[in-house]
């Protein structure tokens, strides 16, 4: 009877509060992917159930970023505008006449 007073409360000493993280990694710069990756892992160290969600952006870039946390990559079904011509109809897109 007195082992049951003793193992309660030592049983609330071993609970831990562990979350569930998704990070969004997207696949555009391979520094960001890095970086997203290494904080996933940080995170699956400390004990949480992590997922990392990864939309390819770029083809080029081949890692994940992660070593240790469950990724889910999702294949690019989007065109990606040109970087140069995105910047071209930014800057060539507005005219001053038009504006008071």
């Amino acid at each position: 009877m007195k082992f049951q007073y003793f193992l309660i409360p030592i049983l609330f000493f071993f609970t831990t509060s562990a979350y569930k993280i998704l990070v969004y990694n997207p696949k555009f710069g391979t520094s960001h992917v890095n970086f997203n990756g290494k904080l996933a892992d940080i995170l699956v160290h400390a004990g949480h159930d992590v997922k990392v969600y990864a939309p390819t952006i770029d083809d080029s870039i081949t890692t994940n970023g992660t070593k240790l946390a469950k990724v889910l990559l999702r294949s690019r079904d989007f065109e990606v505008m040109n970087h140069e011509e995105g910047q071209k109809s930014f800057w060539d897109g507005g005219n001053m006449d038009t504006m008071p």
